[in-house]
């Protein structure tokens, strides 16, 4: 699994090579990867339904528990077989859709970075490796949201979507820290057996909203779903590859793999269903009032994504067996349409629906592919989208009536949609149509093509797919998970349902325009929506912090050094106060000379606070490192007092020499300054001191001074063991200090030798 990850960031960074022998068909060639992951993968479809496939771990930071540790069973599968396949297929439309793009070589380069990171994302089984992967989709969908950067809308979506993504990743991040205190490990094979432990654990309420919090951002739930319609600016390529098998379902991912850990619980059903229930209506029903192919396959997204969440926290088997199904007819349908939507602006120059009309004569093929994907959008049979509707019925019926009613609304208007996106453009003003039937280019319309008839091809005989994949995956969350398409069809309930959701749907289609005339679009936030209080809250920030900067990087030192001391004294006493070791003095040994060396060295730091010329200041800093030089060498030391005796002499010439040079400075400090700096000072020796004396009495580590002992003379043939340390087990570090002092000498006989006039 890691091979098959390095292959892809390796083809990121290689494939530029290829593009001067072959720029027309550079993305079938880059397709050749993921599909042959696709097959690879494959293999795995028919094996054991349940428990692990592949497992993989090598060491990365043993003494933090970290590994590079994968895995892949039947949940991790699902998602890597969509995310190969259909990315094989979007690579292929990319070529042609941007073909004569002058930036379609770091188009590629962005696209497969993205691919990569969520292959790594869902095969990971080190929370925090999975992690870094979750932030590398944030920052790889930056890229490609923005890759029109020349168009500062693009610029303003990227930003907007890597922002509010990147600040759920963060809270997510404290979220897995605290699953791996509680459980003591990052590993996900070991965190899924510590149910018990995570749920009794008084922090289970907080992780489980930091995580939530992280997946709804990332998966666009209602008030985060804004940056979703924003991501359109990205070409449409890309748009196709975050909406189906990527990006938006990271959360989802993320929610289900830790759902036997974290889930079936109150909590969990309240953070949802409310949030997944709210967001599929919400989506839906935006997605009937716009005109744009993009926007509105864009909030319909949205809906499902809602709709995936709502069946989560509903939980049953039954419910989880319908969400699987949906996962996966969703991303095929969606993928299609939004090839199709790509292809129809690529060939029409506008995706405005109401500007498009008999679509179906110019574009045969294409509209072929759409009819297919609109009929699994709207769930209508044989296609796979109609097992995907009947089963969420089914589910929500065992809930309960309110679930059922918001889930058959929520459908209603997603079938009112799919009529706009896969009937509308190709067939209104069939009869009017004129010109010549228009040859797309063969690219264009074979990824649409081919996911179209795959669903149709499940819907047919979805058997295999359910077996073999889908109910192992199912089991992973819910042990009570059972055989997804047990029942009479024919004449059940929820076909019956079926039917009042066609007609509901077709009625909303219907009278969509008396309704967009009426104002009834949902958008009842538009004073305090999330987009805006988002943009304006970005614009105070924008103002802010040219304010912060200001006065934090002021240019004065002293201030500097306050900031930086204030906020280790503040977070160190904190700690410090927690900590319960207690202090313990005795001065009863204490020598006279030592008494003497300390006022010594006491007196002369304060003086040289006090005193009012620059000359005096520096003598009396002096004096402090002449008592601390008197310290090292009365505690046996001698090298050591050398040493620093040397560098103080060094440094009182220096700075006299300097002072001599210097004009004549007023006073900058005022009384009020001098005292907070002084009490500053006071507090924070105080609390080093206080570290000192707790460190004192705690057996932290296990001394090393014996082993440089027993080892200095047979190791480096030396009785000094000072010095062996220094030149032998310490070597490269005494190395680097002389390069420092160096440096340093040749920056000071600079400064000497320097004659400004």
């Amino acid at each position: 699994m890691l091979t098959s990850l390095m292959f892809i960031f390796g083809l990121a960074f290689l494939q530029p090579l290829f593009h001067p022998f072959d720029r027309k068909r550079i993305g079938w060639l880059l397709a050749l990867l993921p599909l042959s992951l696709f097959l690879y993968f494959y293999g795995f479809y028919g094996e054991s339904t349940s428990g692990i496939l592949i497992q993989e771990s090598y060491e990365w930071v043993p003494i933090l528990g970290l590994r590079l540790s994968f895995f892949l069973d039947h949940l991790s599968l699902m998602f890597v077989l969509l995310i190969t396949g259909i990315g094989a297929l979007i690579l292929i439309f990319s070529g042609a859709y941007l073909g004569d793009h002058t930036d379609l070589s770091h188009f590629f380069a962005y696209l497969l970075l993205f691919m990569g990171s969520m292959l790594g994302l869902v095969l990971a089984n080190n929370l925090i490796l999975l992690f870094i992967f979750w932030e590398l989709t944030s920052f790889s969908s930056y890229l490609l949201i923005g890759f029109h950067h020349e168009r500062k809308a693009a610029r303003e979506a990227a930003l907007q979507a890597f922002v509010i993504t990147t600040l759920g990743g963060l809270a997510m991040l404290v979220g897995v820290i605290l699953i791996g205190d509680v459980v003591g490990s990052y590993e996900l094979t070991d965190i899924l057996s510590q149910k018990d432990t995570l749920l009794s654990d008084h922090r289970y309420p907080l992780l489980l909203c930091l995580i939530a919090f992280g997946c709804f951002t990332k998966s666009a739930q209602f008030p985060f779903h804004f940056w979703l319609p924003g991501a359109m600016q990205a070409p449409t390529p890309v748009s196709a590859y975050l909406h189906s098998a990527t990006m938006v379902n990271a959360g989802i991912y993320l929610m289900v793999r830790l759902s036997p850990a974290l889930g079936s619980t109150e909590l969990w059903f309240w953070l949802l269903v409310p949030i997944g229930g709210f967001t599929m209506v919400f989506g839906a029903w935006t997605a009937l009032f716009k005109t744009d192919l993009k926007l509105i396959l864009a909030y319909s997204t949205i809906s499902v994504l809602g709709m995936l969440f709502f069946q989560l926290g509903l939980g049953s088997g039954l419910a989880i067996n319908g969400m699987m199904l949906l996962l996966i007819c969703h991303a095929l349908y969606k993928a299609a349409l939004f090839m199709v939507a790509g292809a129809v602006d690529h060939e029409q120059g506008t995706r405005e629906i109401d500007q498009l009309k008999g679509l179906a004569k110019k574009m045969p093929l294409t509209a072929l592919a759409a009819v297919l994907a609109a009929m699994s959008y709207a769930g209508l049979p044989p296609l796979l989208g109609f097992w995907a509707k009947e089963g969420l019925y089914r589910s929500q019926l065992e809930a309960g009536w309110p679930f059922l009613l918001v889930g058959m609304f929520a459908n209603m208007l997603l079938f009112a949609s799919a009529l706009l996106v896969g009937v509308y453009p190709f067939f209104r003003g069939f009869r009017a149509a004129k010109g010549p039937v228009k040859i797309t280019e063969f690219a264009l319309y074979l990824g649409p093509l081919c996911l179209g008839f795959l669903g149709l091809w499940l819907g047919l005989a979805p058997g295999g797919l359910v077996k073999y994949l889908l109910e192992p995956a199912s089991r992973f969350v819910s042990s009570s998970a059972g055989s997804m398409l047990a029942g009479d069809y024919h004449l059940s309930f929820e076909l019956a349902l079926s039917l009042v959701t066609y007609l509901g749907g077709f009625l909303l289609f219907w009278y969509r325009a008396g309704l967009i005339k009426s104002g009834r679009e949902l958008d009842v936030f538009e004073v305090v929506s999330p987009q805006r209080l988002y943009q304006q809250g970005f614009l105070h920030f924008k103002k802010f912090a040219p304010w912060l900067t200001e006065h934090l990087q002021n240019g004065y030192l002293r201030f500097y050094l306050f900031v930086m001391f204030s906020a280790v004294l503040v977070m160190e006493g904190w700690a410090f106060m927690l900590s319960p070791t207690d202090i313990t003095l005795d001065f009863s040994g204490v020598r006279y000379w030592e008494w003497a060396l300390t006022g010594l060295i006491i007196g002369a730091s304060i003086a040289t606070l006090f005193v009012r010329r620059f000359l005096f200041a520096i003598l009396s800093l002096s004096v402090v490192g002449v008592g601390v030089v008197l310290i090292f060498a009365l505690y046996n030391a001698p090298d050591l007092a050398i040493t620093l005796a040397l560098v103080e002499a060094q440094t009182l010439v220096l700075l006299v020499f300097l002072l001599s040079h210097l004009p004549r400075y007023s006073a900058v400090s005022g009384k009020w300054v001098k005292l907070r700096d002084g009490l500053l000072s006071a507090a924070f020796g105080a609390l080093i001191t206080g570290i000192l004396l707790k460190i004192k009495n705690q057996n932290l580590f296990e001394s090393i001074s014996g082993y440089f002992t027993q080892n200095s003379m047979d190791l480096a043939h030396g009785k000094n063991i000072v010095n062996v340390i220094l030149v032998d087990f310490r070597g490269l570090d005494t190395l680097g200090e002389i390069t420092v002092l160096m440096v340093a000498g040749i920056g000071v006989f600079s400064l000497i030798k320097l004659k400004i006039k």
